[in-house]
């Protein structure tokens, strides 16, 4: 973390790019959401009635 606070806001962004243009993770990029999503179904998580589906309200 030093080294990167001794660098400018112009030089952080280019090894920022730099990082982005030549590191890849494997696998497909998702969104945290996603991610917990296909978790949930691989460990066959049970729903939460009111959170994850519709309810309807009757009156």
């Amino acid at each position: 973390m030093a080294k990167l606070r001794s660098l400018s806001n112009n030089e952080c962004m280019d090894l920022i790019r730099e990082v982005q243009t030549n590191y890849r993770l494997p696998g497909k990029p998702q969104t945290i959401g996603e991610m917990l999503a296909e978790a949930r179904q691989k460990s066959g998580a049970q729903k939460l009635a009111g959170h994850d589906e519709t309810s309807e309200i009757s009156v």
